[in-house]
């Protein structure tokens, strides 16, 4: 199983037909927010878009004319990190615009880990994972060497899209370490949100299987 160093970031897109910023009630969201999590939040408008940011807990949303992201920055172990907040604040935000039609939410996780077994640093790794016949496409390169490779993978399962990134991470001297960057969007082409519950469910099911697709696909 993968060992994650850190979660980079984890996020929640809710996508809509269309979102009229200037409906929103900034006094009554900032209300809502200080009562529900204690805390004032920091709300900027421009004339494109609309963020508020929960410092103290490295919440933030920002709402533009199709979609609200709501991001969770927080720097954690990946078995330790807790959604409940993230969910939380999704559904919170899908609720002050109301009037507008969802078409469709996901979720972005973004971590830098490692492989317990891995032998080979995570250039070599997804070289010899991926590339078929490196030898050709070294020589239609007209490479040196091919030392490193990043994928992009996108599938459909359980009526659900994902977008998989993987990557070698690079230290200063621009060469592989032993640890892979990976970004994973799960896409759910619905028009409701799951409550609560559910939708808290759903995030820490993706991310928690994240760890096992990783490791099938790293190692095979």
């Amino acid at each position: 199983m993968p060992i994650s160093s850190t979660t980079r970031s984890t996020n929640i897109n809710l996508v809509y037909s269309s979102v009229n910023i200037s409906q929103i009630n900034l006094s009554e969201i900032n209300d809502k927010v200080s009562a529900k999590f204690q805390l004032r939040p920091i709300i900027n408008q421009f004339p494109e878009f609309l963020s508020i940011i929960i410092a103290e807990k490295n919440l933030s949303a920002v709402v533009d004319p199709r979609r609200i992201v709501i991001v969770d920055q927080s720097v954690t172990d990946y078995q330790s990190r807790d959604l409940t907040p993230l969910a939380e604040m999704a559904i919170f935000m899908n609720a002050q615009v109301g009037g507008a039609k969802l078409v469709a939410y996901g979720f972005n996780f973004s971590l830098i880990f490692h492989l317990q077994s891995s032998k080979v640093n995570s250039g070599k790794q997804l070289v010899s994972r991926f590339l078929s016949n490196p030898r050709k496409i070294k020589k239609l390169l007209t490479a040196t060497i091919i030392f490193a490779s990043g994928h992009r993978i996108f599938f459909w399962a359980n009526k659900r899209r994902y977008d998989l990134r993987i990557e070698p991470e690079f230290d200063s001297d621009l060469q592989p370490t032993d640890k892979f960057i990976a970004n994973l969007n799960v896409h759910f082409p619905v028009t409701r949100l799951p409550e609560q519950d559910k939708l808290t469910a759903k995030i820490k099911e993706e991310y928690q299987f994240l760890a096992q697709r990783l490791n099938s696909v790293i190692e095979g």
